[in-house]
């Protein structure tokens, strides 16, 4: 029988925060689980500052391969490796609570019908600061310790956003196979389209205590594929995917695919506001293009009341309105 739990990082040139992910690794309160750190080739110290500060209580997985498993690939890797029946999985910047392992595994001892638990994992800066993100944030995590929701309820959430954060999330390392694992089609979207999947297969814990912390930082991979089409484009895929299944009926699907036009029509908006700031004249007009194709109307009127976006538009990175 294998191990109970695995943390597992899949690192790629992660010297910068890594020492201190593996510090909140060394530090949990409950040490009773396997580490693995599969690296997708490396070249910079990552595999050095694994060896110095774990040593062997860690076990290096390297790529051998020559070719790069990518982001999906290498999360896979990170549970297809693992020996625990439960496997979280940590990202080389982020940050685990001492008492992270310690009440996931209280929670699914008692719980054997869950798939996955997860729960808030708030953002942090290059300095372990918090970050205030400018969002509007309509899902709201319990207060409770702990909230169980029954298969395919997780979708009615996914269909509209992706608030759950890799971190703060434990998934059934049975069902992450029978799934068919990440899906290394998506780029952006990898993790709330896995999100999804595993919601249908079983029920999902959801807790209101934090015990990790998200790194939000420009080279993050997520930050740049912020910056031109593939992250609003998955979204847009990606939720009329989820709408098309479980558990949505056929009255309530033109509601929520009104929903999805406006959240994207205002998230176009905004790439080309961005795109305006930094004078990218060809993003700016992709963005405005795919808002009116999502909703010409409320385009208007966002740019009715928004002049001082309008005008950055209309006069490029020049304006400083």
């Amino acid at each position: 029988m294998g191990l109970n739990w695995t943390i597992a990082l899949p690192t790629y040139h992660g010297q910068q925060y890594l020492a201190e992910t593996l510090a909140s690794v060394l530090a949990q309160t409950d040490q009773n689980f396997e580490l693995i750190v599969c690296d997708d080739g490396s070249n910079d110290d990552t595999l050095k500052i694994v060896a110095e500060l774990c040593g062997e209580r860690a076990r290096i997985i390297p790529n051998l391969s020559g070719n790069p498993f990518g982001l999906a690939g290498n999360w896979n890797r990170c549970v297809e490796q693992s020996n625990g029946e439960w496997v979280t999985i940590l990202h080389q910047d982020d940050l685990l609570k001492p008492d992270f392992i310690e009440f996931h595994r209280k929670v699914v001892a008692l719980n054997s019908d869950l798939a996955m638990l997860t729960g808030p994992a708030p953002l942090i800066d290059s300095l372990g600061n918090a970050v205030e993100v400018d969002i509007k944030q309509e899902f709201q995590w319990p207060e409770a310790d702990l909230v169980v929701w029954p298969i395919h309820a997780l979708s009615r959430v996914l269909v509209r956003s992706n608030p759950i954060r890799c971190p703060s999330t434990s998934i059934r390392r049975d069902l992450h196979l029978q799934s068919g694992g990440f899906d290394g089609r998506w780029k952006y979207v990898v993790d709330w389209d896995f999100w999804h999947r595993i919601g249908q297969l079983g029920a999902v814990g959801l807790t209101g205590k934090v015990l990790a912390n998200q790194r939000w930082h420009a080279s993050s991979e997520t930050q740049k594929l912020a910056k031109g089409t593939i992250d609003l484009e998955e979204n847009s895929r990606l939720m009329r995917a989820i709408l098309a299944g479980e558990p949505f009926t056929e009255a309530e699907r033109p509601l929520i695919e009104s929903e999805i036009r406006s959240r994207m029509t205002r998230a176009w908006f905004n790439r080309a506001y961005e795109a305006a700031r930094r004078g990218d004249r060809k993003l700016e007009k992709t963005a405005l293009s795919n808002a009116a194709n999502e909703n010409w109307r409320l385009l208007a009127r966002l740019a009715v009341t928004h002049p001082k976006a309008l005008a950055r538009m209309i006069y490029g990175w020049q304006s400083r309105a």
